[in-house]
């Protein structure tokens, strides 16, 4: 069995939900990491949520208005 390693950028994403109390936006991530100063753009944010999805890493919760709301998989 073969374990995918995280990216850098995979990483911060990572490090910026693990840190906050409450499930973060997309929108809310980028400015989380940009505040950081690990800027990256908004598409490159999502790209990496897709992958830390398929991973398992990261759980998505769509809203009734559309807005998808990302969480590390281990919160409740």
């Amino acid at each position: 069995m073969t374990t995918t390693a995280l990216s850098a950028r995979q990483q911060q994403i990572l490090a910026v939900l693990e840190a906050s109390t409450n499930e973060l936006s997309g929108q809310a991530l980028h400015a989380g990491l940009q505040q950081q100063g690990n800027a990256m753009g908004l598409a490159t944010v999502y790209r990496n949520l897709r992958v830390l999805q398929q991973q398992g890493k990261v759980r998505c919760r769509h809203l009734p208005s559309g807005e998808a709301l990302y969480a590390p998989l281990g919160r409740d």
